[in-house]
């Protein structure tokens, strides 16, 4: 297995297109998220088209601001407006906004009655409740998802050019050469996603919401569940393993709340999203982040390395099948 793994550090040196990736734009990625997370707990500001600004407004989620005209399009996309508000001439407000429509009747709100509702919450007050860590790594769990697949390119070319058949004519076994591969991907996901969240840290003293040793464990168990998910993909997938791995895991990620708290009252989604690993990954983050221990979810740890067994196993399965079938 030693061999194999040498092997597969020599062959990806050739990959160039995969090192770029997990070398240097998986690590501007990151950077970039922790300067967001570390950025964006500031209030955000609604445009008020001249001068209409109620005097009697109490606020903590907003800052209103006087504008001579409507801010292009641009100034909503990047964040320099949450919304622009011109008054009617009834006494009401035309609202423009990219956000949803709850948030748009919030603002309504305020502006007609000086107050948000009581119970509306908006993006910069719950990033700001969910912590600078767990908004960083529900970042980087997308895109350590993605990337694991990326990383197993050497196993499907093996099937495809008949190396694999090859290598386990020698004295080596299918289990042999998918550990040799989960090891492999396991260094190569994990390296370049805490290296620089360690030099972040370390050299500009940069918040990441938890100490060097939680950022470890945490990214450990991460990488653990990315590469047996990769693996799996890259089993049952004969062609296409990027584009597939990235369309489940955005979606996924998005459904387990990595970006933004997610909650509904419908009993099926919510079962839905709490099968989902990544869920309970949010939720140990979250809760480490402040202030409660590992053992508090050691069900949602062992949930989360029992569905990673189940990838490795399923797809040591369907690897065997298929040996024997011919296909391989």
């Amino acid at each position: 297995m030693s061999i194999l793994l040498k092997n597969n550090f020599e062959r990806i040196k050739h990959h160039k297109s995969v090192l770029f990736i997990a070398c240097i734009v998986m690590p501007v990625f990151i950077c970039a998220a922790i300067y967001i997370s570390n950025h964006s707990t500031s209030h955000e500001v609604i445009a008020i088209l001249n001068s209409d600004i109620p005097a009697d407004i109490s606020c903590e989620q907003y800052t209103l601001m006087s504008v001579e005209q409507q801010p292009p399009l641009s100034a909503f996309i990047n964040g320099t407006y949450a919304a622009f508000a011109k008054k009617r001439t009834d006494g009401t407000y035309s609202i423009i906004t990219l956000k949803g429509k709850q948030d748009k009747e919030a603002i309504q709100s305020l502006l007609t009655t000086g107050r948000l509702p009581a119970d509306y919450r908006g993006d910069d007050l719950k990033r700001k409740e969910r912590g600078i860590g767990t908004n960083i790594l529900g970042f980087i769990t997308m895109l350590v998802l993605m990337q694991g697949v990326a990383l197993t390119t050497l196993y499907p070319e093996d099937r495809s050019n008949g190396t694999f058949r090859r290598i386990l004519s020698a004295p080596c076994n299918e289990n042999q050469y998918l550990a040799a591969q989960f090891i492999f991907t396991l260094i190569c996901i994990y390296a370049p996603t805490f290296a620089p969240i360690a030099i972040i840290h370390a050299l500009f003293g940069v918040e990441i919401g938890f100490s060097i040793a939680d950022i470890a464990v945490l990214l450990l168990l991460l990488t653990v569940f990315a590469t047996a998910f990769a693996l799996f993909i890259a089993t049952v997938f004969d062609r296409n393993t990027n584009l597939i791995a990235t369309g489940i895991s955005v979606v996924t990620c998005i459904i387990a709340g990595c970006f933004i708290e997610i909650s509904t009252n419908n009993p099926v989604l919510a079962a839905i999203c709490k099968m989902i690993p990544q869920t309970e990954f949010m939720e140990l983050v979250h809760g480490i982040e402040f202030g409660k221990n590992y053992f508090q979810f050691r069900y949602g740890i062992a949930y989360i390395l029992l569905c990673s067994l189940f990838f490795v196993a399923m797809g040591i399965s369907i690897a065997k099948r298929r040996i024997l079938e011919g296909e391989y």
